[in-house]
């Protein structure tokens, strides 16, 4: 539940009572609260009034402006408290309280309400009168009638409630006191969930009058509690060592065969429709047809009829070609493949035809490719589902979906953390300082390829001096020797004939060691490189990841291979079929030449020979040669069909390729798409993975600190502070195990990436918990989107401080159900008040359970005390779970015994809060007036009927109870 504290108080004792409270608030021992002074508040009517308040917190003290602060809050619950320090009679002031009500009344004005009216952040006013010992005639104006609660603290400050009071003094322990009161009241106190005056309200029974008078009693234990260092332990999972919870927990056994189950469950991933590599399509290549005889015979024959004009033409018009060029661009267009001629299509103009046609397929495919070979289809979001499912369940020992659970002997199988996906930070630090993740597979493939190219040059490199060094020692060993010396003067060592060879081999020694250092140096690295990447590369992620990142890379290979090749896609070549044109129209001229040159002979012969010539006879010979040459002219006219017809096939073979690689391409793209996707998804996910596979949670930090000496000192008497024994509890291996197997259940990491959701969607707003989660389904990539942020939950360990607290809550827990035996802490009291005696843990909050002692007399008067008013009517009591056992073997139930409302406590601090009935203001001697002062008139008083003397004996017993 969220709540807010406003303090309004005033005065010389209202700053000192804030001190202490600001110190206790970075000791850890108070809240943050909201302090308003009288000088603080702006009244400018008709605007609200405008109030500047202090915020302690443990950074210290800082002014906001209140209602500002107020506002930034979803509040359940918001307390006032005005503080009242009656030190003397004159330092309390009814503006203080006129103030407050003012104050009060404007946020009640700013609460939220329903449709309904109603409010719905509750407001809960109190008055706290604290008065130091003796003081009497205060004004009845410094209470606020009809508020929630007017409560006197009764001055009183006792080392136990069974032990004197040591009296509240204004000089000594007044500003603890105070200070312990304010916390109580406003609901400050570590550990005590809510106001001890929060049940304390006003009813139609009541009198707007009435005033409560409370006394209060603290205990707390400083320290590491037992369960806070039992989940210190079990909650770190470096203390599971490399295994995991496998080794300790009993519904499961660390697989035997790892890399087996390892490669098995990445090969279930990869086959599944969403991760397997899809076929490319099929090539494209143009059909063989089936023609009828007829059909061919027919079209070879036009074809045969339209050659015959084209050779006509190609021999007659020698701008043919222009004009066809020209008819083909106004009627169909140029690039559309088609050439409009007169008898056949122009060999001339054939390569431009295919060129046309091949250039308007390329266009068409840059059109379509450019734009639809980046549109991939996103992953559904079953396949992180299953991803992450399929990882939780090998380190957890959950359903694994798609393979079976791999068993041993009848036990559940699981593998190791590091085995599932690397832990989070895993990283090769290079020679040159540079770190590669376990997750950046294509840096760690590039430093393995530079790795093993360095260490191959260095090891060429050594082959060569190698040689050199062999080729020299071959030299000399094979060198003529020298001749005799001769007289003279002997040459200076360095024009010795073997100076210069010596020198040459000191440095060609020289040079191969360092090369031979150089190659140990790279192959340690490689090896140890190796030996790193073989750790962090067996696991099931990391198989998945390497996969698809080959994939991807091969494809981007494929891919530039054909940005690189497409321009090579070239016009089939028209030499075939310029040759079979010359050789067509050379076989036209020599056959109708031959053919006329026939019948020309046989005419002349017919009028120049032959006497009397058969007319009819010739003329059949003439017909005869004519249908002869149309035959061999059928025949040349086929011969250049068929060349023809192999050209056409040729381009529509280059068409088609052109096609296929488009198509190909396309597909490339969308895959490329498509893998990215996936790795982007597979990154993110396996880094979330590895958070909750290898540090799920951490413990809670300790909210508060050792406290000082000094702190402990100003400390008033009824705030006693113990610290244990030894200075750290010892935990054995039986308690450890134990809290394992509570933390690590069956499916603990699914059930803890579930409950960490839960939380992530509380503070992403819109984040979907039911279906698909929006994580599952953003194909983003960026940081600020659904998936980014769960990243960016997990990286920053707000996730394992979540799951951290809930694991010791359960630890706690099981700790006061009985199922876990957690030895008790020795504890003693520190600070003037100790008693110097070591006790268990529960002995030291006991005495908050037992005591029935009546407040004391001065606060009464003597009507009230012969109507058993200073008897405790309620008492509150807030205990820590420790405790709890203890409590029920006292008398806390003793039904002749005051009321007692026990609750938990949140921490190692137990609130006792004595409530005496509601008393009419008359019934409460501070608000009478003074009585006589002196020795003698403590004589007097000490002769009236109090105390003992006005009750019956039952009474005096109860007492002392």
């Amino acid at each position: 539940m969220e709540s807010a504290s406003v303090i309004i108080a005033g005065g010389r004792p209202a700053q000192d009572v804030r001190s202490l409270v600001a110190v206790w608030t970075k000791q850890g021992i108070t809240g943050a609260s909201l302090w308003v002074d009288p000088a603080d508040v702006v009244e400018a009517p008709p605007e609200p009034v405008h109030v500047t308040a202090v915020l302690v917190d443990r950074d210290g003290e800082h002014r906001v402006d209140l209602f500002a602060h107020l506002g930034r809050f979803r509040l359940d619950l918001v307390r006032v408290a005005v503080a009242q320090f009656a030190v003397t009679e004159d330092a309390v002031s009814a503006e203080v309280t006129d103030l407050g009500q003012e104050v009060g009344a404007t946020i009640e004005r700013a609460l939220p309400r329903d449709p309904s009216g109603r409010i719905m952040t509750r407001l809960h006013r109190t008055v706290v009168v604290i008065p130091a010992s003796g003081v009497t005639g205060l004004p009845s104006e410094i209470l606020a009638p009809r508020w929630e609660a007017n409560v006197v603290i009764s001055p009183e400050d006792r080392p136990d409630l069974d032990r004197m009071s040591i009296y509240v003094r204004a000089s000594e322990n007044y500003a603890g006191h105070a200070a312990a009161a304010v916390s109580v009241a406003a609901g400050i106190l570590r550990g005590i969930p809510g106001g001890a005056f929060d049940k304390v309200t006003t009813d139609s029974s009541s009198n707007p009058d009435d005033v409560v008078v409370a006394r209060l009693s603290i205990r707390s234990v400083v320290g590491e509690g037992v369960v806070d260092v039992l989940a210190r332990k079990a909650l770190e999972p470096a203390t599971l060592g490399p295994d995991g919870p496998g080794r300790v927990v009993t519904w499961s056994t660390p697989a035997s065969e790892p890399d087996l189950i390892a490669r098995r469950a990445a090969q279930s991933v990869l086959t599944a429709p969403e991760w397997a590599a899809q076929p490319p399509p099929e090539g494209d290549a143009p059909e063989r047809t089936r023609e009828g005889f007829r059909n061919a015979v027919g079209r070879a024959a036009r074809f045969n009829l339209r050659t015959v004009g084209a050779v006509a033409a190609w021999t007659a018009n020698s701008s043919r070609t222009s004009l066809e060029r020209s008819a083909t661009e106004h009627l169909v267009g140029r690039g559309s493949g088609v050439l409009v001629t007169v008898g056949p299509r122009a060999v001339d103009n054939a390569e431009a035809v295919a060129r046309d046609a091949i250039d308007s397929a390329r266009r068409t495919m840059d059109d379509e490719i450019a734009y639809e070979a980046t549109r991939g289809t996103p992953p559904p979001a079953s396949t992180w589902v299953t991803l992450r499912n399929l990882a939780f369940g090998l380190a957890d020992g959950g359903p694994i979906p798609g393979m079976e659970s791999p068993t041993q002997t009848g036990v559940r199988e699981v593998l190791r953390p590091g085995d599932v996906v690397p832990a989070p930070g895993a990283a090769f630090r290079t020679r040159d300082g540079r770190l590669i993740g376990a997750l950046d597979v294509h840096d760690l493939r590039a430093h393995r390829l530079d790795l093993a190219r360095d260490r191959q040059g260095r090891e060429a490199e050594l082959v060569r001096l190698q040689e050199v060094r062999a080729m020299r020692a071959a030299e000399r060993a094979h060198a003529p020797a020298a001749p005799p010396s001769q007289p003279g003067p002997p040459p200076s060592p360095d024009q010795a004939p073997g100076a210069t060879a010596e020198h040459e081999d000191a440095q060609l020694a020289e040079a191969l060691a360092g090369v031979e250092r150089a190659v140990r140096e790279a192959r340690v690295a490689e090896a140890d490189f190796a030996r790193w990447h073989a750790q962090n590369d067996r696991s099931v992620m990391s198989r998945v990841g390497a996969d698809v990142a080959r994939r991807l890379d091969e494809l981007e290979v494929s891919r530039q291979r054909f940005l690189d090749r497409r321009d090579d896609v070239t016009v089939p070549a028209t030499e075939a079929l310029d040759r079979a044109k010359r050789s067509l129209l050379r076989q036209w001229r020599w056959t109708l030449v031959i053919a006329a040159l026939v019948i020309a002979g046989a005419w002349i012969w017919a009028t120049q020979v032959d006497e009397a010539p058969d007319w009819s006879a010739y003329g059949w010979v003439t017909v005869g040669v004519v249908v002869l040459a149309l035959v061999v002219l059928i025949g040349f006219n086929h011969a250049f069909y068929k060349a023809f017809r192999h050209y056409e096939w040729e381009v529509a073979n280059v068409l088609a390729r052109q096609r296929r690689d488009a198509a190909l391409f396309l597909w490339e793209g969308k895959q490329l798409a498509r893998l990215r996707l996936l790795f982007a998804g597979w990154r993110a996910w396996a880094t979330v993975i590895g958070e909750v596979v290898h540090r799920p949670w951490e413990p809670t930090e300790a909210v508060y600190e050792d406290l000082t000496d000094d702190v402990i000192e100003r400390f008033p008497a009824a705030m006693a502070v113990a610290r244990q024994e030894e200075e750290q509890v010892d935990i054995s291996t039986r308690l450890l195990v134990a809290a394992y197997r509570a933390v690590y259940t069956e499916g603990w990491a699914q059930q803890a990436f579930a409950e960490s959701y839960e939380r992530f969607a509380e503070r992403v707003p819109g984040s979907q918990q039911q279906g698909h989660l929006d994580v599952d389904t953003d194909v983003s990539g960026s940081d600020l989107g659904a998936r980014g942020q769960l990243m960016e939950f997990w990286g920053s360990g707000e996730a394992r401080a979540f799951l951290g607290e809930e694991r010791t809550k359960r630890l706690r827990q099981l700790s006061n159900d009985g199922e876990l035996d957690l030895p008790h802490r020795r504890v003693g009291r520190v600070g003037k008040y100790s008693d110097d005696v070591w006790q268990e843990e529960p002995a030291f909050f006991l005495p908050t359970t037992v005591s029935e002692t009546t407040f004391a007399h001065e606060m009464f008067t003597s009507t009230a005390r012969a109507a058993n008013q200073h008897y405790v009517q309620t008492a509150r009591l807030w205990l820590p779970q420790v405790a709890y056992p203890a409590a029920e073997r006292t008398s806390l139930k003793d039904k002749d015994g005051p009321t007692v409302r026990l609750e938990p406590a949140d921490a190692d601090t137990a609130l006792r809060v004595d409530l005496s009935p509601r008393l009419l203001r008359r019934d409460v001697a501070l608000f009478t007036a003074k009585e006589p002062q002196g020795r003698r008139a403590a004589v007097d008083r000490s002769d009236r009927p109090s105390g003992l003397h006005a009750v019956d004996n039952t009474a005096a017993d109860r007492e002392f109870l």
